[in-house]
Order: C-alpha cells, then structure tokens, then sequence
C-alpha cells in the first residue's frame, strides 16, 4: 500500500452568537481509528469571537488560535505514525 501524504490545515467556520468555530481539515480524508469511517474535519471545541470588541477579546482570539495551531502540528505525526502502522 502507498504511504499518502496527508495535509492538514486549520480552518475557521461561523457560527452563531458572533463567534468562529475552529477545526482541522485533512486531505486526503482519513480513517478514524474508534469508529473506521473516513473522515476530512475533526473540530476541536474551540471559539473565537468573529468581531472581537475590545483587547481582552483580542488577545482571546490570539491564545486560542496558538492552541488550535498547537493541535495542527501534534496531529501530522500521529496521522503519519496510524497510517505506517496501517500499512505494515
């Protein structure tokens, strides 16, 4: 089996209330491992505000969007570490 490289890349999506939910997109899909569906987002339960109002909200938004992109670079080594394992 090809080992593929999957690409993953930190999204945004609006929702209500005025704020932003984030989440991770993989391309090409991957299988979860819990249920073996394939899958292209996996959110992470984080928020920001879409129109942050003053500086607390500001630098809200800059702390969540660092631990999102904290998320993003731990899950390309466990998504190629899943999928060597796969192969073998």
């Amino acid at each position: 089996m090809v080992n593929t490289c999957t690409r993953v890349s930190l999204r945004q999506r609006a929702i209500k209330n005025d704020r932003i939910s984030l989440y991770l997109d993989f391309y090409p899909p991957v299988r979860n491992p819990e249920t073996m569906q394939m899958s292209r987002r996996e959110y992470l339960g984080i928020y920001i505000y879409a129109h942050p109002k003053n500086e607390m909200e500001r630098e809200f938004n800059t702390d969540m969007l660092n631990k999102a992109g904290a998320h993003e670079v731990e899950e390309k080594p466990l998504l190629l570490q899943y999928q060597a394992e796969k192969d073998n």
